[in-house]
């Protein structure tokens, strides 16, 4: 049996244990190492693995075939360019940061050492999803003419709280880059770019630096009106994240807590109906994705056909939230 790729973990918070699911579900990885500034964090992880409170010294100590970044948003592009200039590939949470221009140089850094750099965004192996790119690539929906897209998630005060970088706008951001930029990944992967945007940021709950709703209504390439909406407003849980599409040949809504249910099915196009075969069960909001994140990345790093996505892919969707962050329609 051929070695296993050795991997480490950079930030052991909420998000941490989603990536230790995935590697210890793949008989090709092995998790070597975690680092955390928080010990108390460390102590909660399998004392089998070497354990850090400080980054220079683990990848001084070790080497690794990826270095995994959960880390709080703002810090990503800080801990990705200390890795790849250590000369490892580098796998990095959603979103690739707060800043553009420190995002920017994570990718000018690396063109010295060519590393893999790879991003979550794990919805897009959704089996819903697969298939519904599926659809919309193969023009078996026809002319789409209206989405609408909606994160309706609780996050109460006590989810502020839990750390302190949360919902501060230089490691975090709001609602819009933290919760729903998923949600944003996938309307510019699915349906294209927005050409034009009016959009409105306001705080009406949470008391942090930056927003807790966030609403847009957008024209997307080929003509397609689209309306985004995210908020943590919801009282005590999640109530959905969905997907809503009219078009030619049919009306679809896809919801469920990670996209994984179709709520809403109507036309005469067969393959379009199969799209119900495609539902699946999960157990909480980030599903089975990071498991599809990781064996792809596997396939990459060891020179097989993949479907790995890079941290290039997670470009596009970062700049066009961060522009929303610019424009002086925040109310709050």
């Amino acid at each position: 049996m051929k070695k296993k790729l050795s991997i480490a973990i950079i930030g052991c918070g909420r998000i941490s244990n989603k990536h230790i699911e995935a590697i210890n579900n793949n008989k090709f990885l092995e998790l070597n190492a975690v680092c955390d500034i928080d010990k108390n964090k460390l102590d909660k992880i399998d004392n089998k693995i070497s354990k850090y409170t400080n980054i220079d010294l683990m990848l001084l100590n070790q080497r690794f075939d990826l270095v995994s970044i959960c880390t709080p948003s703002g810090v990503h592009p800080e801990h990705a360019i200390k890795c790849i200039k250590n000369k490892n590939n580098v796998l990095i949470e959603k979103p690739l940061g707060t800043n553009l221009n420190e995002v920017k140089k994570i990718f000018e850094i690396n063109k010295k050492f060519n590393n893999q750099l790879f991003i979550v965004k794990q919805n897009r192996f959704n089996p819903t999803i697969q298939y519904l790119k599926k659809l919309i690539s193969d023009n078996l929906l026809g002319k789409i003419f209206f989405i609408e897209i909606n994160v309706i998630w609780s996050r109460g005060k006590d989810y502020y709280t839990s750390a302190e970088w949360r919902g501060t706008k230089k490691l975090d951001g709001g609602t819009l880059l933290n919760q729903a930029s998923h949600y944003v990944d996938l309307m510019f992967w699915l349906f294209g770019k927005p050409v034009l945007t009016q959009s409105l940021r306001t705080k009406l709950k949470a008391d942090i630096e930056t927003e807790d709703t966030f609403s847009a209504n957008l024209l997307l390439e080929n003509n397609i009106h689209c309306s985004f909406n995210a908020t943590t407003t919801a009282y005590e849980k999640n109530i959905e994240g969905s997907i809503l599409i009219n078009c030619e040949k049919g009306s679809i809504k896809i919801s469920g807590e990670a996209l994984n249910k179709v709520n809403y099915i109507n036309s005469k196009v067969k393959k379009i109906l199969d799209l119900k075969k495609y539902e699946y069960q999960i157990d909480n909001v980030y599903g089975n994705g990071h498991i599809n994140v990781y064996k792809e990345i596997e396939k990459s790093l060891n020179g097989k056909t993949n479907r790995a996505l890079m941290a290039k892919d997670g470009l596009n969707s970062l700049e066009w939230i961060l522009e929303q962050y610019r424009k002086k329609i925040y109310v709050g």
